[in-house]
């Protein structure tokens, strides 16, 4: 269920991290793709689940907040722009009848590079005491990566393999060169080719597609697209 958009004020007891009753089921992955904006790439794996470990039949309910960290435990700086969202749209949530809470989360607004933690803030109350006990639990750090590699660079064509085939049967074509971003587009005639491999920035093959429309042999233009830039260059013989 959810809750409130954070751990309530109350006055509990603050258990010390060896004292925890509860636990993550599972660490995020150490390493995770940044989150771009209108994605829903969320922290994995997913759902994180936390849930008691010990004294379960004790525990009568709980709540559990969630909460952005950096990696060596400290709040973001609001400067950062570094954001924890739930899909659900909360980022605390009570504990269901076997007392855990999952969470489906994602980071926006991070950096790649950036090293964070998520922050788990159990408050839950026992079995014949008053007062509600707090924890503190810390999943270990995991780090932010792009796929998305940005070249200043105009990619450059140095070499094709062929340099001629059939405009009657579809053409494997590697292009060989430097400078080819993640995101690299191919076109040969300005008819888009499908990437099937690219290695590093210095490497695409492509997939020319059948062209029924051209007969006879003539030379047409293949061209590599980055983000915001194109190169010309080479030339593939249709016969």
């Amino acid at each position: 269920g959810e809750a409130s958009a954070s751990a309530p004020e109350l006055a509990t007891r603050l258990l010390k991290a060896e004292d925890n009753r509860f636990e993550m089921a599972e660490q995020p992955t150490s390493k995770q793709r940044k989150c771009y904006v209108n994605e829903n790439r969320y922290i994995l794996p997913n759902p994180l689940v936390l849930s008691a470990r010990r004294d379960r039949t004790r525990i009568k309910y709980g709540v559990v907040a969630a909460k952005l960290m950096s990696g060596d435990g400290k709040e973001f700086a609001e400067s950062k722009g570094s954001t924890l969202v739930s899909a659900d749209g909360s980022l605390s949530h009570f504990l269901d009848s076997l007392l855990s809470a999952s969470f489906s989360l994602k980071v926006s607004g991070t950096h790649e590079g950036d090293c964070c933690r998520l922050l788990f803030i159990v408050i839950y109350t026992m079995d014949g005491e008053e007062v509600p006990y707090e924890e503190h639990v810390m999943s270990t750090s995991f780090s932010i990566y792009s796929n998305r590699r940005v070249t200043k660079e105009s990619p450059l064509i140095i070499a094709l393999k062929p340099t001629s085939g059939s405009s009657q049967e579809a053409t494997e074509v590697w292009i060989r060169g430097k400078g080819f971003g993640d995101k690299a587009v191919v076109t040969v005639d300005r008819v888009p080719c499908r990437i099937v491999e690219q290695q590093n920035s210095v490497l695409i093959v492509a997939l020319v597609p059948v062209r029924k429309d051209i007969r006879g042999r003539r030379e047409v233009v293949v061209e590599v697209y980055n983000q915001y830039q194109l190169e010309r260059g080479g030339g593939i013989m249709f016969t």
